[in-house]
């Protein structure tokens, strides 16, 4: 409504000022003066009110150090029929629009004002409490509103003047401009719907033919998860074989590493030195030990000497049988620092142990020299033996399939 009594507004001062022109100068001779005003830079402009004294029209000012009130903005202007405004309508109070009313004012009661950067301003020398609580301008025809001549108009009303017809006419216009926007919009409305179904279509087509793609790649996932779950079949039941063959190859070398060791321990009894009937060492301070008396860990690392206390090595371990009675002991010789050392299995009874007193030194003796130790075959633990034997295996199995012939 307001762009079209803008519009009224704009047209109306445009016809009147032709018409005083075409009486008072030539056609297009007016020039614009400083101080004339384009009615489409009033519409909408900020008006600002001051309860103290102010200058003349076109003061220079400076804004920032003003301390006016915003007050409103123009939202239209009444033209007389000889084309001069008789009021400005100037909408106060509220708040974005909302509760604001209009109050008509003269344009002898706004002061114009241009600040240093060429800017215009409106002030009403005025409270903001008194224009709110100014009557209301309301719009209302020629014939409701003529008043008498020399009749005073109502407080913040504007006396209406011959200016009638002007007013009649725009109002005329303001309807005709109605109709049309009502037309115009039930027939953007209707395009609008006819729009809005066709959309409402494609968005259905759309969603359906999304449908149908989802179904295909479900459709098509279910198929990889079945051909999926048939190959994982497929290789537990590889994984298994592979196992059993495992398993069986295991049992194998295990009984083969058995009869290994068996032949080993037949080999290392064959080959154990025995003591001379040369009699028991003797020592001062030293009596012969039983061996319930010591423990693994005492005589694990013990000092092996000769019968000459010539130290020939000492005892890395102690191997027991099935029963859990010593069998053996391993005595490392030879080598420095442990380096360049052979071990060696001895029976545990061709040991002589000896104890001090208060047994913190424990002295093994053994008939044997260390060269003779050392022509012994290396002693090899059973887990150590079944290793090599299936590493040998294994090499041998490599060495035959490299050197068989091809197959013609």
């Amino acid at each position: 409504m307001k762009i079209l009594l803008t519009t009224a507004a704009t047209a109306l001062v445009m016809g009147t000022t032709a018409y005083a022109e075409s009486h008072a100068m030539g056609m297009g001779s007016y020039e614009v003066s400083a101080d004339d005003f384009y009615a489409s830079n009033l519409m909408g402009m900020r008006v600002y009110s001051s309860e103290q004294e102010l200058g003349e029209n076109g003061d220079p000012i400076n804004f920032t150090e003003q301390q006016w009130d915003d007050i409103g903005e123009i939202n239209d202007l009444v033209i007389s029929e000889d084309g001069s405004v008789q009021a400005v309508i100037v909408g106060v109070g509220g708040f974005l629009g909302i509760g604001e009313k209009d109050v008509a004012l003269t344009m002898d009661q706004v002061r114009t004002y241009d600040d240093e950067n060429g800017e215009r301003f409106l002030v009403i020398n005025s409270s903001q409490e008194a224009l709110e609580a100014a009557p209301a301008f309301e719009r209302a025809t020629a014939e409701d509103t003529a008043m008498t001549e020399g009749e005073a108009a109502e407080p913040g009303m504007v006396e209406q003047t011959d200016a009638a017809a002007a007013t009649a006419a725009a109002t005329a216009t303001m309807a005709e401009g109605e109709a049309e926007m009502e037309t115009e919009a039930e027939t953007e409305m209707v395009e609008g719907e006819a729009e809005m179904e066709t959309m409402e279509a494609e968005v259905e087509t759309e969603m359906a033919e999304g449908e149908a793609e989802m179904e295909a790649m479900e459709a098509e996932v279910e198929t990889e998860m079945a051909e999926g779950e048939a190959e994982m079949e497929a290789m537990e039941a590889e994984v298994e074989t592979e196992m059993a063959e495992g398993e069986a190859e295991m049992e194998a070398v295990e009984a083969e590493v058995e009869t290994e060791m068996a032949e080993g321990e037949a080999e290392m009894t064959e080959t154990a030195p025995v003591t001379g009937a040369t009699g028991m060492v003797e020592r001062e301070g030293y009596t012969t030990a039983a061996v319930s008396d010591l423990s693994t860990d005492e005589l694990t690392g013990a000092t092996v000497y000769g019968a000459d206390d010539d130290n020939i090595g000492e005892i890395e371990d102690l191997v027991a049988s099935d029963s859990g009675e010593i069998t053996e002991a391993v005595i490392g010789v030879g080598g420095f620092l442990g380096i360049g050392e052979k071990k060696v299995a001895v029976n545990f009874e061709d040991l002589q142990i000896l104890t001090n007193e208060d047994g913190s030194d424990i002295r093994v003796y053994i008939s044997a020299t260390e060269d003779e130790l050392k022509a012994l075959p290396a002693y090899e633990a059973p887990e150590e033996a079944a290793m090599d034997a299936g590493m040998e295996t294994e090499a041998e199995t490599e060495m035959e399939t490299e050197t068989a012939p091809a197959a013609q």
